[in-house]
């Protein structure tokens, strides 16, 4: 009778569980049909996913890399393969960019705006499979649908689904060489795998690391220093697929790819590599705010899991259990410790972990329920964060923006048709809305963000032919000032 209701139990929970999941899924994808216009893209939106398709199908040479090749035939040629090489900004993780051309690219030729919707439905694709992967491989059949559940309130996860973030992908990669070292011991298709994780998001660096580590000293499955070094050839070998430009021995190539992943990660931090507490207790007050939890129960989990990690070696249980937990402890600890800026979806790799050890545990007394409450807790919390955040995506169309951008687009569009400039380039204000070539103007000119803000007009002498911008530079009489609104045109 006991196992019979227990048994029900279990049908109801999954039965609630599955139904919730299903509930985000359709709010997510609702979500996915706001802002769809390309000068209302968030920018990570446009430089991640948008513009490289652009790029490619409509063979826009932004970096005017290639203007003095000929015949036109090899100059676009040239164009197609430095974009799914090198990128506009040498980004690191080309792999996740380059998914975008192949599989969303084509729909450029049809309409836009598909492009943007389908774009952001593989991103969810991308997270959902990723959980489904983790709950088929690595959990018991009766507690998938529950863990599926939960990782969507885990900390980033609604930022993760939302925005264009490779973190998904690396996952996806990490967990299928988790799989080949965990159940097939095939620890050359691991490293391969984990290589590719590593060049799609640096940060699964240490879960890859740590792997090496358990197969060396507590599994005792790698003895040789030859398949050590054969290992790491692999790993290298899947980080040269996912980022293809470390195959050209320039050393500017490494330089500008290295510089990226350094940027990214300190983002204008003067000290990294640094204990920081004062870090630490900027990411528990924000973890705090968005999950709605006293700041406490961060560090509570963050002790406990390290009492439960001492405990499981002690008494030697499971050592990939112990591999999901130690591996989670050294992320929030380098993360939380290092990292200034607290974007919470750098802590949600390491929050699945915590689930993904929590929901392996075959016994649930003592520590063990107090660490599930804690994560229970955080958890439901995150998903009522993720809910308001694919609820009210939307954000409404400021008007007069939209007014100032057509004019000030229009005016460029008319100016180029009519006159041979010398650059046929134009520096746009990017805290505006922004243009795109084809889309919202058809004449041979490239608009591209100012980020050369403090230098304001004296990139007319040598870089563009226009500056568009909502401040007002102080100008001579060689530069003729034109208003359209809320923006202002700066031309020689």
């Amino acid at each position: 009778m006991l196992k019979i209701k227990q048994l029900n139990y279990l049908k109801l929970l999954n039965f609630l569980a599955i139904s919730i999941v299903f509930y985000f899924v359709i709010q997510n994808i609702l979500s996915f049909f706001n802002q769809i216009q390309y000068r209302h893209l968030h920018v990570d939106e446009r430089l991640v996913v948008i513009n490289p398709i652009l790029n490619v199908y409509f063979q826009v040479d932004i970096y005017d890399r290639f203007s003095e090749i000929t015949p036109v035939f090899l100059k676009n040629l040239l164009v197609i393969i430095s974009e799914m090489i090198l990128g506009g900004t040498l980004d690191y993780g080309r792999i996740y960019n380059n998914l975008y051309i192949v599989a969303a690219g084509p729909l450029s030729i049809f309409n836009f705006e598909v492009v943007v919707i389908f774009g952001r439905l593989i991103q969810f694709v991308i997270f959902l499979y990723s959980l489904i992967y983790i709950s088929k491989y690595f959990l018991r059949e009766s507690s998938r649908s529950l863990f599926i559940l939960l990782a969507f309130g885990l900390p980033g996860a609604y930022f993760i689904v939302q925005n264009p973030k490779p973190d998904s992908l690396a996952i996806l990669f990490l967990m299928i060489g988790l799989r080949y070292a965990f159940l097939n011991e095939n620890y050359r298709k691991s490293f391969i795998f984990v290589g590719l994780s590593i060049g799609t998001k640096i940060i699964t660096l240490i879960p890859g690391a740590l792997l090496g580590l358990y197969l060396i000293f507590p599994l005792k499955k790698i003895k040789t220093l030859k398949k050590v070094i054969e290992l790491i050839f692999m790993t290298f070998l899947g980080v040269l697929a996912a980022q293809p430009a470390l195959l050209i021995p320039l050393p500017r190539i490494y330089n500008r790819v290295f510089s990226a992943i350094s940027g990214s990660s300190a983002y204008d931090q003067e000290k990294f590599f640094l204990i920081n507490f004062e870090n630490y207790q900027a990411w528990i007050e924000r973890l705090s705010l968005e999950h709605q939890v006293p700041a406490l129960v961060f560090t509570l989990l963050f002790a406990l899991s390290l009492i439960l990690l001492v405990k499981n070696f002690y008494i030697n249980s499971d050592e990939w259990e112990s591999y999901f937990l130690f591996s989670s402890l050294i992320m929030i600890a380098f993360i939380t410790l290092n990292v200034e800026r607290t974007w919470n979806y750098y802590l949600f790799l390491p929050f699945l972990f915590l689930l993904i050890y929590l929901f392996r545990l075959n016994n649930f007394k003592n520590l063990n329920i107090f660490f599930g409450a804690i994560v229970l807790m955080i958890s439901i919390g995150g998903l009522i964060l993720h809910n308001d955040k694919a609820v009210n995506s939307y954000f409404e169309i400021d008007q007069t923006k939209n007014l100032s951008f057509d004019k000030a687009i229009g005016y460029l569009d008319n100016k180029y048709a009519e006159i041979e400039y010398e650059y046929k380039k134009v520096y746009w204000d990017p805290d505006y809305y922004f243009p795109g070539k084809n889309i919202d103007y058809f004449s041979n000119f490239l608009v591209v963000e100012n980020w050369e803000e403090e230098k304001m007009l004296t990139p007319l002498d040598d870089k563009v032919d226009f500056i568009v911008s909502t401040k007002i530079f102080t100008a001579d009489k060689t530069v003729k000032v034109s208003q359209f609104g809320e923006l202002y045109i700066y031309e020689k």
